[in-house]
């Protein structure tokens, strides 16, 4: 008899990384985010059932090198010099907790905080759908919304440095909020490619704890 994969934890993460090859600028932002280590699954979004949310640290400490790791991923590329780029991953519970969703949302073109909300509004839409909720558009305060300028310990030509505001511009969002009865949270990142290397990718993670 097989036993189910139902996860008990789950932790963000979030990464940016540059090189001068397309796959090579996932990795790097792979190991921005403490993940390199881990062979990852996208799979669809279904938050299980009083699933405990753990901080990155926390959540790295459980799993082991090679593990195979669930995960719902949020990734966007660019080789476009000076385009800001975001990755966001949301998640909804549902107010007993018997279930919820994560949704992912990357764009190229909006501010990063109008993503952020998109990605909250698509979340919660998402939940409507299956409460059959008909007012479906969440009131979300962007005040609530807090955006930090990072420095980022990245790979750059092999070697590591920490990246500040003169080399790119990288923004952290990570955030809960209640919208009516439901808890909402979101993981979200946006950089801004500098042009010194040809590509830059960002992902947003949740990332999946079996035991």
């Amino acid at each position: 008899m097989s036993v189910p994969i139902i996860p008990k934890y789950y932790f963000f993460t979030n990464g940016v990384g540059f090189d001068n090859n397309k796959l090579l600028s996932f990795e790097k932002a792979l190991r921005c985010a403490g993940c390199e280590r881990f062979n990852l699954v996208s799979v669809s979004s279904v938050l299980p059932p009083n699933c405990i949310e753990l901080t990155k640290e926390q959540g790295i400490c459980k799993l082991k090198s090679g593990e195979i790791v669930f995960c719902v991923q949020s990734r966007i590329s660019t080789q476009i010099k000076n385009q800001s780029v975001s990755a966001v991953v949301s998640s909804i519970t549902s107010p007993n907790k018997d279930y919820g969703y994560f949704i992912e949302f990357e764009n190229d073109r909006k501010p990063f905080i109008k993503n952020i909300m998109e990605g909250i509004s698509l979340t919660y839409r998402f939940m409507a759908s299956k409460e059959g909720i008909t007012h479906n558009k969440p009131k979300i305060n962007d005040d609530d919304i807090l955006i930090a300028k990072q420095k980022y310990k990245i790979e750059h030509d092999g070697e590591s440095k920490f990246y500040d505001k003169k080399d790119t511009d990288v923004l952290i969002s990570v955030g809960k909020d209640m919208i009516g009865e439901y808890m909402v949270k979101w993981n979200a990142i946006s950089a801004n490619n500098s042009g010194k290397m040809k590509w830059m990718t960002v992902l947003a993670l949740a990332i999946f704890i079996i035991t």
